[in-house]
């Protein structure tokens, strides 16, 4: 069952629930890699690993962002930002570096889509809210990163609903097709 294109229907589908959920997948690999103890871990952590990490004054609206900088990753934060607010921004900028936004050319999204900045945006959002999930911390620390950062709440709800939608569909999407097909089918007669 493929399309005109060559893409099978399960390959999009695939395709589709990777690109939601594998910047989760991809956080706890590198939270269990760097062996991140706690949130108030993450920003050593990412020292360890060679990221350089700076806080600087940034327009209120700026919560962080991430760079290459003379061929050394940079995460900048803004260092008026209150602590829990800064545990969420310094796991979606690390997100964006490990997701290879600042270098597309190697970015693990199928060519089927087309990076764009609010796709990037969602993927280091899933990064971060999967980060915070499942850093080994007390849940009162978790909410009080997510009073800070609503849109990690948001980011997770947002992927459920993608995933049960697309699936949804797909399964609609075959029922019809069956239903067609049978009704397109002509008995043959008896003799």
């Amino acid at each position: 069952m493929s399309g005109d294109n060559g893409i099978s229907r399960v390959d999009g589908v695939l395709d589709i629930l990777g690109i939601l959920w594998n910047p989760g997948v991809e956080a706890m690999r590198v939270q269990k890699e760097l062996n991140v103890r706690s949130l108030g871990d993450t920003v050593a952590a990412a020292e360890r690993a060679g990221y350089e990490v700076c806080y600087e004054e940034l327009p209120d609206k700026v919560s962080g962002f991430a760079a290459v900088i003379e061929g050394k990753p940079h995460i900048v934060l803004n260092r008026a930002k209150p602590r829990h607010h800064m545990h969420y921004t310094v796991s979606h900028e690390l997100g964006h570096h490990v997701l290879q936004h600042l270098n597309p050319a190697q970015s693990p999204i199928p060519s089927a889509f087309v990076p764009t900045e609010a796709l990037q945006e969602y993927q280091a959002h899933m990064f971060a809210a999967m980060w915070v999930l499942f850093a080994p911390d007390s849940n009162q620390e978790k909410d009080a990163v997510e009073r800070e950062n609503p849109e990690q709440t948001m980011v997770v709800a947002g992927a459920l609903f993608g995933s049960l939608a697309v699936i949804v569909f797909t399964i609609l999407a075959h029922v019809a097709s069956l239903l067609f097909r049978k009704s397109h089918t002509k008995p043959e007669k008896s003799r």
